[in-house]
């Protein structure tokens, strides 16, 4: 949880089926291209649309590469995406999430409305 965000981030591969990561954690990468996605949800497992999502991609040794996370449909339901090859040597994937930018109603979480960080360690 971050925030008013349930965050769960996958990458999948084409070739390998990929791999899942939920949380801090150890994680294969590949240089094969893949789909990077985002769920996220509210506490009771309500998809969060209408957020914005990007992602840093850190490499010892090389500049951060950012990219933007778009609203899409597919496996396991809504979720944000972005088709990318991790490189194999990716140590550190940083979520920017939020502020939602739908209108909340009065019991929403504070943390919808402003913008939340996740930062998940891969090896």
């Amino acid at each position: 949880m971050v925030g008013g965000y349930r965050v769960r981030l996958v990458y999948k591969t084409a070739d390998t089926g990929g791999h899942m990561h939920h949380g801090p954690g150890a994680m294969a990468m590949s240089q094969v291209p893949g789909r990077l996605r985002v769920f996220l949800t509210d506490q009771g497992g309500q998809p969060i649309p209408h957020t914005p999502v990007r992602a840093r991609i850190a490499v010892p040794g090389k500049p951060a590469r950012m990219v933007t996370l778009r609203p899409a449909l597919g496996p396991g339901g809504f979720h944000y995406g972005v088709d990318i090859a991790l490189p194999a040597a990716t140590n550190r994937i940083t979520l920017s999430i939020g502020p939602a930018a739908l209108p909340l109603g009065p019991d929403a979480p504070e943390g919808l409305k402003r913008a939340q960080t996740a930062a998940f360690q891969w090896k």
